[in-house]
């Protein structure tokens, strides 16, 4: 497990850094097998891997296997969000085209993917999972009906190099590189009033890359700023720092800093002072129920946007020197 509070049980949350050892490798334990003789194409399976986080909404795993292909023919059962570390992955999907990634891509497997995994060299994955289809998926009794609602995927938004037509063609999607670059963001309206900024400035830009049945992906970015979050932050929030410098002041009063490639997790309930040094820009993941519970499900991207800001306003403005959520 990583630093912090990683259960979201104790009375004060504090922020979860991945652990950078085992992000790199190091000492990762030997799990058993789960892909079938008959399933391998070629090469060998030798998982290894643990389970860095794990949450009321959010399973953060790293996974680790010597080089080895196979066939996925039940539907993918869950929105996998996975960050290439080491080697490289190439998906075949059902129409026989090959997507491939390497070290520092992010990407998403999606719900119902079915096709061909491939892992070239010594390959190593961060993933992220939602919770409760994880918890479905792994404590479910009867396949048959894991089978059944993983193919429906119609309330899947995709977005994406590799999202091609509908959204039940269910491929894979490479998070778009020039967005997690910073390029081109979206001018987002502030949420952040001038009177709850303890410095800095505020000038949101961002884009939401992936709104699946599972797993929502958003690129954030701001101006160096910090702020307070004085009401309990409302969903546990994956983030991998993209640029600049993120510090978080628990409530304990206990500074925790991360930087450029930094891995974390700001858990259900933290409260304290958020920081962003630099030209801050971050990977989001939460889970879709949280997003709908926070601004609405069934409503189209731009209606989607504009409730999240009001919402947003309305969690901050509860609290003159309240905070963010996003």
């Amino acid at each position: 497990m990583g630093k912090g509070s990683s259960d979201g049980a104790q009375n004060a949350p504090t922020p979860v850094r991945l652990d950078c050892d085992k992000l790199a490798g190091i000492a990762l334990p030997s799990s058993e097998p789960f892909i079938l003789p008959e399933q391998i194409i070629e090469g060998t399976h030798r998982p290894r891997g643990e389970v860095l986080y794990q949450g009321k909404e959010l399973i953060i795993e790293i996974f680790e296997d010597d080089a080895a292909s196979y066939t996925i023919s039940d539907p993918y059962p869950m929105d996998e969000y996975v960050l290439v570390m080491s080697g490289k992955l190439v998906l075949t999907d059902s129409r026989g085209k090959d997507h491939e990634y390497l070290p520092g891509d992010s990407l998403i497997v999606p719900k119902g993917f079915t096709g061909v995994w491939k892992m070239v060299g010594k390959f190593r994955e961060l993933i992220a999972l939602e919770r409760n289809a994880y918890d479905k998926v792994f404590g479910a009794e009867e396949s048959a009906e894991i089978a059944e609602e993983v193919t429906d995927t119609s309330d899947s938004e995709i977005m994406g190099e590799d999202a091609i037509g509908g959204t039940k063609d269910a491929l894979p999607i490479r998070l778009d590189p020039d967005k997690l670059a910073g390029i081109a963001l979206t001018p987002e309206e502030p949420f952040i009033f001038p009177d709850q900024i303890l410095e800095g400035s505020h000038s949101p830009r961002g884009d939401t890359l992936y709104l699946g049945r599972d797993l929502v992906m958003k690129i954030y970015e701001d101006d160096a700023a910090s702020y307070a979050i004085s009401d309990p932050f409302p969903c546990d929030e994956f983030v991998l720092v993209m640029d600049g410098k993120l510090t978080l002041t628990d409530s304990q009063g206990e500074e925790h800093e991360y930087f450029q490639g930094d891995a974390l997790i700001v858990p259900n309930s933290f409260t304290g002072i958020w920081k962003m040094t630099g030209n801050y820009r971050e990977l989001i993941a939460i889970d879709r129920g949280t997003e709908d519970g926070l601004f609405g499900s069934n409503t189209s991207a731009e209606d989607r946007k504009n409730a999240e800001t009001h919402k947003l306003k309305a969690f901050i403005s509860s609290d003159p020197r309240a905070g963010r959520a996003h």
